[in-house]
């Protein structure tokens, strides 16, 4: 993680600098022209280290955030679309765990009693308490709990088991249980 992270936040770094010192020039024209000369390595140093500084922090969460979605799949899902079955429209995703391999499906339809429901591995996650599964809706609702679900496993991300503090494994366990209390506060919406 910490690879992906120096890379892009070096990234950043660069086109921080950059933005930075361009800003810098910008702000040469709020000052008299005699006093410019004197000004300029001022306002182009400080635009610039400002702007490094921010293009780095930027850059190196973008890196966290792809390295998270690499290891746990969901940066590209093996299937992921929508067909008709039957009367009714349904949406699957489809992924891979790289950490463990283990295959997740997510599939939205409308369920027996008439109602548009999305499972996970067969399990239901989210009840979105619509009785219409068509192609407007069912896209929609599908893409809602796939963002949620996604948002969730981004949230709760370990790397490894072993390597984690009594102290982090409570904390991860206690923000599982948070975005479970939160699916179920949505689907019963």
């Amino acid at each position: 993680m910490r690879k992906k992270q120096l890379e892009f936040g070096i990234t950043g770094f660069i086109i921080g600098v950059a933005i930075g010192a361009l800003l810098g020039l910008g702000e040469l024209n709020f000052v008299k022209k005699s006093q410019r000369p004197a000004f300029m390595p001022f306002a182009i140093g400080i635009t610039a280290i400002i702007g490094a500084c921010v293009g780095y922090g930027i850059g190196s969460n973008m890196g966290k955030s792809t390295y998270i979605e690499d290891a746990l799949g969901i940066s590209k899902p093996t299937e992921d679309g929508y067909y008709k079955d039957g009367r009714y429209w349904v949406g699957r995703t489809s992924w891979k765990d790289t950490r463990d391999g283990k295959e997740y499906n997510l599939i939205t339809r409308r369920n027996g009693s008439g109602v548009l429901v999305s499972y996970l591995n067969n399990k239901e996650i989210w009840n979105h308490q619509i009785p219409s599964a068509n192609q407007q809706t069912v896209p929609k609702h599908h893409q809602l709990a796939k963002n949620n679900y996604f948002h969730q496993l981004k949230e709760t991300f370990v790397e490894k088991e072993e390597s984690l503090t009594p102290e982090k494994k409570e904390s991860t366990f206690r923000k599982v249980l948070r975005y479970k209390e939160s699916f179920k506060k949505n689907s019963s919406q």
